[in-house]
């Protein structure tokens, strides 16, 4: 089953097709009110969109969750460390 964030984005994605297939202002315009949208929230989905492509560019790899958790330790025992009067 789909988390709630993964049937967002697939909303947000239908959406902003469906926008881009309107030819004309009129039946934009129609969409947003059937949908019961802002034109500034179909902007601010198009900016996420972006900001997802430009962090997901080929090269640039995704830290895997073991990565994560690893470095999440060292960061509390670095955070341990600092506290620790020095002698």
């Amino acid at each position: 089953m789909a988390d709630a964030s993964t049937v967002r984005s697939c909303v947000q994605d239908l959406v902003l097709a469906e926008w881009d297939r309107c030819p004309e202002h009129g039946e934009k315009a129609a969409l947003l009110q059937r949908m019961g949208l802002y034109s500034s929230t179909l902007s601010q989905w198009r900016r996420q969109a972006r900001t997802v492509e430009l962090t997901q560019q080929p090269g640039r790899r995704q830290p895997t969750m073991t990565e994560l958790e690893r470095l999440r330790l060292l960061n509390e025992q670095l955070r341990i460390d600092l506290a620790e009067p020095r002698s």
